[in-house]
């Protein structure tokens, strides 16, 4: 399974130096195909690579949140 660090694009710079909040840049990366931290986690503990716990160590529960109302 191939590691891979995603680049800053232009648009990503431009969404940080916007102040947008994680839920905004992670709608960017899959709106570009890229995986998402839990996404290549709970591949690789398929493959074994690592297990569910050490993805709780990596803050699973905001992924699994969703903006608040009025959170844009």
């Amino acid at each position: 399974m191939p590691n891979a660090i995603t680049p800053v694009t232009e648009r990503v710079y431009d969404l940080i130096l916007a102040g947008k909040d994680e839920h905004h840049l992670r709608h960017e990366f899959r709106e570009k195909g890229q995986r998402l931290l839990l996404q290549d986690g709970l591949a690789k503990a398929a493959c074994g690579i690592t297990d569910l716990t050490e993805l709780g160590r990596i803050g699973v529960q905001s992924y699994l949140e969703t903006p608040s109302p009025g959170r844009t």
